[in-house]
């Protein structure tokens, strides 16, 4: 392997290569020059995609997982399904939550954080037209929307499922970073009340089958670590209340847990750190694995008490075997190829001495294996077609083996076997043979199910097996020839981005992960772009002009209101030459929406930007840097569009004082910052052009000289990192930013921030915010924010409770402005909910209100 430092500019500089346990190769690098002599044997990291394991690995730097990855791909072809995707995902999160050093930071500690500041915050409602600390309402999308592509969408991503032991319709489902769901009625109507949890992953669902209401849930996102674990949580009310319980496991991502068949106070837990039993209801837990890698999957052999089946993915996949309920376990080698990258576990209690295990190496399908002696031995059933793959008919080597890998068999027939990755695959014949069952577009042969399988179970009331993917939930009740859906209901979407029409109030355009770009235009949402979708906008002058993007700034444009998309900007498309990040930014000018701006690796710019001919040109030349960083955001100013910021992905930091110039003129802040550590965000104050405010590390910051020193403003914010900043131009001096956990605010009035969630989910990343302003209604206006793992949210701005007069407004026009004929409709955008007015109007005589309006008017015409 490469051991390995970098430089400033984040590449690898120096290198050896040695042998070392896969267990542990991110414990010792040492930093000696590339020509030195190679000791031992070197992984091969160009044909062995060592990062997926890496990605699992807390310990493991993540600079050192990107240079794996890259390595990997360094003249790979491309080809679907073989984990590029899901990687730059992965990298899009934690790229945002690093030590200095690579080292990924414990996220569990920004909710304890989070907590702390709830015991703290002792602010108080008061009385006012509008909200001090929030009225946030949930937006969606619930229902699932409306689709107008060509491939299922959905409402968001889904890690297990658990039901209820005699009754159908009651089951419940955990998703990754949007909490605990339940149904009463078979899936028509879902409900959740686990927005107030300290983590909302949840992948582990167990029941109490002789008392319903004792329940437990598995914390974190086992297979992309969107949500931090934080242990077991258990419930003794069906499900109203939740406590941590977790004592002696810690803040573990729980991947699945078993129940002892009769005593239900022994549960055995598949963690990120080994595997933990309770002998107690949850009360404490001890870990009884030799080792703690991070264990994704853990079964009970059908009828038995005693004997378990466990794997693990660390350094590669190993499978286990205990045979005294837990207390010890041995690894099981016989007929396991010896390299392997996850492992899932099949059984039956048709035949309780079968296990399948469904490998997967090089993210794609790495065979099956059948014991029929309880796990002892194993043999080879298949090892093609590729069942990780896109393909109908098993084509192709790609795959996202260590992402989406599930497995089910039959609890009648333990000759019938499901498997999920990209796709659904069915064999009868104990694995020998497959045939497409469920296909991510659908097919002459097989249903459409969305892409990306997570877990599969059987109902053991009705026999149903329900799929959950990154779409949401499927069920099959004919043995897999049809696949219904039971999405609709659940808010659970990961928004990467949002845009606000400026004209419309109830128009709003999302980017979801992998559930594609739709449209809330009141009454519904509507998916109308597929894929990812990520940074989108609302032309704010005209809401027939839209535009959306996936990945690596590939932007389509719509002309009419968001129902059709076509091709706008990408690489090799109207001039640009470059590709962009996983979320690439673009803005439209302050003034003029026929300007848009765009980072790629450079600064890109069109006038042409609602043309029918568009023609883009690089305003920068080097900003690329010479490790060809991409752009992370861009932000021009509210006061003077020639002055554009630009946040380089390596948390380098730009200004230009005439990006509307022919040739922009660019200044590297970067050395000005006040600390070295991640830079996320970056907004203008609305009327004073060298104001700005930055959100870099887990702090904010402000200067009042166009970004060449910065004062610290973070005061009392609780220690978590912030996503986003958003100014509020109708108050004084209004600031909020949107955080790991929470929404907070401060003004000119205010000595410390407060909170602004009230009846905002606790514990999800909030990625965006922006603000609704209509002309003359500041009681209309409205924030929302894009959060990734509950959807969009709304509320009204912030109101101090103070009504006082605001309002002497010069409009110093000359004649030349306005002919004596004309008339001028006057709009009160005074903020905080002002109730009356007055205006007046001088010289007074060579004016006159008209159309019904007088001086009172809120609203008057001239």
């Amino acid at each position: 392997f490469f051991g390995f430092y970098r430089n400033e500019a984040q590449q690898p500089t120096c290198c050896i290569i040695f042998g070392f346990d896969m267990k542990i190769y991110s414990s010792l690098f040492l930093f000696l020059s590339l020509s030195s002599i190679s000791i031992g044997q070197a992984i091969d990291t160009a044909n062995i995609p060592i990062w997926a394991e890496m990605m699992d690995d807390t310990d493991a730097n993540f600079f050192e997982t990107q240079y794996a990855f890259e390595t990997y791909f360094q003249g790979r072809e491309r080809q679907p399904g073989d984990g590029w995707k899901v990687f730059k995902r992965w990298e899009n999160h934690w790229k945002d939550y690093l030590n200095e050093d690579g080292s990924r930071m414990d996220v569990s500690l920004f909710a304890e954080a989070f907590e702390q500041w709830k015991i703290a915050d002792n602010q108080q409602n008061t009385q006012g037209a509008e909200s001090t600390n929030g009225a946030w309402e949930e937006i969606g999308p619930i229902i699932k929307p409306y689709n107008g592509t060509g491939q299922p969408n959905g409402n968001g991503r889904i890690n297990t499922i658990g039901f209820h032991p005699t009754d159908a319709d009651i089951f419940w489902i955990g998703a990754p970073a949007g909490g605990l769901w339940k149904t009463n009625d078979g899936g028509v109507t879902w409900s959740s009340n686990t927005d107030d949890l300290a983590t909302l992953g949840v992948s582990s669902i167990l029941v109490n089958p002789s008392d319903t209401n004792i329940m437990y849930i598995g914390t974190g996102d086992r297979d992309a670590g969107d949500a931090p674990g934080r242990g077991v949580f258990k419930s003794t009310d069906g499900g109203v209340n939740w406590t941590q319980s977790s004592s002696g496991m810690g803040n573990r991502e729980v991947s699945a847990m078993v129940m002892h068949p009769s005593n239900p106070s022994y549960i055995v837990a598949a963690t990120s750190g080994g595997i933990y039993r309770s002998q107690n209801a949850g009360s404490t837990w001890t870990l009884e694995s030799s080792n703690t890698s991070f264990y994704k999957d853990i079964k009970y052999k059908p009828g038995s008490t005693t004997v378990l089946y466990a794997s693990e993915t660390s350094g590669g996949a190993d499978f286990y075997r205990s045979t005294n309920g837990g207390d010890t376990w041995t690894q099981i080698t016989s007929g396991l190829p010896t390299t392997s990258q996850r492992y899932s576990i099949g059984v039956s209690a048709d035949d309780p001495d079968v296990v399948y295990l469904l490998r997967s190496i090089g993210s794609a399908y790495g065979g099956i294996y059948k014991s029929t002696n309880s796990g002892i031995s194993f043999t080879t059933q298949s090892n093609t077609p590729n069942l990780m793959g896109w393909a109908e008919n098993g084509s192709g080597s790609g795959g996202q083996g260590w992402y989406d890998l599930a497995i089910e068999v039959d609890p009648d027939d333990a000759a019938i076997i499901y498997v999920g990755g990209v796709n659904i695959w069915k064999s009868t014949d104990s694995g020998v043979n497959w045939d497409c069952s469920g296909h991510w577009v659908g097919s002459s042969t097989a249903a459409a199910v969305h892409a990306d399988q997570h877990w599969f179970a059987y109902s053991p009331v009705n026999g149903y097996l329900y799929a959950c993917n990154d779409g949401g939930l499927y069920y099959t009740a004919n043995d897999g020839d049809t696949w219904p859906e039971l999405s609709s209901g659940l808010g659970i979407a990961q928004l990467y981005k949002l845009g606000v029409s400026q004209q419309t109030h109830e128009l709003v355009i999302n980017g979801y992960q992998d559930n594609g770009t739709a449209i809330w235009d009141n009454t519904i949402f509507r998916t109308e772009r597929g894929g990812d979708g990520m940074e989108c906008l609302i032309d704010y002058s005209d809401d027939d002009y839209m535009y959306a993007s996936v990945y690596y700034g590939n932007i389509a444009r719509s002309t009419n209101n968001g129902y059709s998309f076509g091709g706008f900007a990408a690489n090799n498309t109207n001039g640009i030459t470059e590709s962009g990040a996983w979320v690439t930014p673009y803005i439209l000018d302050k003034d003029n929406p026929n300007i848009m701006f765009i980072g790629y690796k450079n600064v890109w710019r069109t006038t042409t930007a609602k043309s029918g001919s568009v023609s883009f040109i690089a305003i920068s030349s080097s900003l690329g840097g010479s490790n060809s960083s991409n752009m992370r955001q861009l932000r021009q100013s509210k006061v003077d569009g020639n002055r554009l910021f630009a946040i380089r992905s390596d948390n380098k930091l730009f200004r230009s004082d005439n990006a509307l110039a022919n040739s922009p003129n660019w200044t590297d802040l970067t050395s000005y910052l006040p600390i070295s550590s991640t830079v996320r965000d970056i907004e203008t104050d609305p009327y004073n052009n060298n104001v700005v405010w930055l959100s870099i590390g887990n702090q904010i910051w402000k200067s009042t000289n166009g970004g060449t020193s910065w004062s610290n403003i973070t005061g009392n914010l609780p220690n978590l990192s912030y996503n986003t900043i958003i100014a509020d131009p109708l108050s004084d001096g209004g600031l909020y930013v949107g955080g790991y956990a929470g929404i907070y605010y401060i003004d000119n009035n205010l000595s410390n921030w407060i909170s602004f969630y009230d009846d905002f989910p606790d514990n999800v990343q909030v990625r965006e915010l922006e603000i609704y302003h209509p002309q003359g209604d500041w009681q209309g206006s409205r924030i929302r924010a894009a959060t990734y793992g509950r959807g969009l949210w709304e509320s009204d701005l912030y109101d101090p409770g103070t009504l006082e007069p605001i309002a002497f407004m010069d409009l110093s026009l000359d004649s030349s402005d306005i002919c004596s004929l004309d008339t001028i409709q006057l709009f009160n955008n005074s903020a905080y909910g002002v109730d009356s007015s007055l205006w007046e109007v001088l010289p007074s005589g060579n004016v006159a209100f008209v159309n019904g309006t007088s001086d009172t008017s809120m609203n008057p015409i001239i």
